[in-house]
């Protein structure tokens, strides 16, 4: 689960020395040719060589630095998460669809648990009343007839965790920074799920970044590097992944054309960064 993922990785940046300030903000920032000066919600001031955004696709920060230019979109899709115990059946990447072409997949979390994910298309935002979530969730599950789909239906609301969210999508051409200010992950990017790549492209973006900033001595080109290297395999992941959208949205192509899609991006995912 995503609170197990945070507070791993919150142990090993304490552990490296890493000061974590919770519950606050920036709430300015001021550059000049040696360093970033921001002032925190908590009354405090710091100064650094370089400030790394890494505030989610709404990212305040960005809008800050490069203004109102750069705004995320509504892809016209949305997913339901439902956490579920896991089933010998869910040993993996696991879809299961309909002869209609609507797909329910399910993913492991940990050895007894995994959850169920359901992708649904809607031309607005879709917003249901949370005293309806239940019953939605299950006529969505209903007319899928494997076993541990219907096992799954039938348990809906027993303090099992769900949840919804559209997908706000954003593919920021670069550059991804403006003086000592650069963006990572859904600051800069925010991608459709069907590659569940999303947290992995902020993570080769850190590392890339890393290793740009330990190689050049002239910051500049260190930042102009990095986004260099990113923006293109970010971009062709997002391409990918936003085709299959539109498809699985409008259907043109047989089924094939969305395997034949995933294949190349997994394909692509597995070469070097």
């Amino acid at each position: 689960m995503r609170p197990r993922l945070g507070q791993i990785l919150e142990d090993f940046a304490t552990k490296s020395g890493a000061k974590i300030d919770f519950n606050t903000t920036i709430t300015r920032i001021d550059q000049d040719d040696r360093g970033v000066t921001v002032q925190l919600s908590n009354g405090e001031t710091d100064r650094a060589d370089l400030l790394i955004a890494a505030d989610g696709v709404y990212s305040k920060i960005r809008q800050s630095i490069f203004g109102d230019e750069f705004k995320p979109h509504y892809a016209g899709q949305g997913v339901w998460r439902y956490t579920v115990s896991r089933t010998e059946a869910m040993n993996g990447f696991v879809l299961y669809r309909l002869p209609t072409g609507r797909v329910v997949g399910a993913l492991p979390l940990s050895k007894e648990l995994c959850y169920l994910f359901f992708l649904e298309s809607t031309d607005e935002k879709l917003r249901i009343p949370q005293d309806r979530v239940c019953d939605y969730l299950r006529n969505l599950l209903a007319p899928f007839t494997a076993p541990e789909l219907v096992a799954a239906a039938k348990v809906i609301g027993e303090d099992k965790h769900i949840s919804y969210r559209p997908f706000d999508v954003l593919m920021m051409p670069a550059p991804w920074h403006r003086g000592r200010v650069v963006l990572l992950g859904d600051a800069a990017h925010s991608l459709m799920p069907q590659m569940t790549s999303g947290g992995g492209m902020a993570i080769e973006d850190a590392l890339v970044l890393a290793q740009e900033l330990n190689r050049n001595d002239d910051l500049e080109t260190a930042l102009k590097t990095y986004c260099r290297r990113r923006e293109e395999r970010v971009g062709r992941v997002y391409d990918i992944a936003y085709a299959i959208c539109r498809e699985e949205r409008k259907p043109e192509h047989g089924r094939d054309y969305s395997m034949g899609l995933l294949r190349e991006g997994y394909a692509f995912l597995a070469a070097p960064v």
